[in-house]
């Protein structure tokens, strides 16, 4: 009877050993705060906020913010701009034109894009020569502001322009 006892015992034992030797160490780093520890309790409070900015050097990183020990970097490229489009009339009430005049060929696409970040009309793509000139019907917009954006179908590059449609 003992032996069934110690058993499941031991198997039950050697799972909470070996976790138990996962730790991770919390670390604030804040504006201000205080840790207060008494009798077996402790009790801390910072007043900061999310990572605004540090400074680095070859062996010391110093942020502003709470909770920074893990940093994920990211790098968003800049979008260089297309050069010599011209968009027409703006505030437009049913027909927006658009004319490129640009020594450089492009290969084009465009889209008028709502406040939310939606889709609502696209342009296919066409290849714009110096001399480029195209109609965009908007009269089934509602009166408002609108972003159309031009981008490259080739190259990082991108023109936007804001929209006012009206009546």
């Amino acid at each position: 009877m003992k032996k069934l006892l110690v058993i499941p015992s031991i198997l039950f034992l050697i799972p909470m050993i070996g976790f138990g030797q996962v730790t991770k160490e919390r670390e604030v780093v804040g504006n201000a705060g205080e840790v207060i520890l008494s009798r077996g309790l402790e009790v801390s409070w910072t007043v900061g906020e999310v990572a605004v900015d540090y400074s680095e050097s070859a062996n010391l990183i110093v942020s502003d913010g709470f909770q920074q020990t893990d940093y994920l970097t990211t790098e968003i490229g800049e979008l260089k701009t297309i050069e010599g489009i011209t968009v027409y009339p703006n505030p437009v009430e049913d027909q927006l034109n658009f004319e490129i005049a640009s020594h450089q060929v492009n290969d084009l696409r465009g889209e008028i894009i709502d406040a939310n970040g939606k889709v609502v009309i696209e342009i296919e793509p066409f290849k714009a020569i110096d001399g480029y000139h195209s109609q965009l019907d908007v009269s089934q917009l509602p009166p408002g502001q609108w972003v159309l954006v031009f981008r490259s179908t080739s190259e990082a590059k991108q023109r936007t322009f804001s929209i006012v449609k009206i009546r």
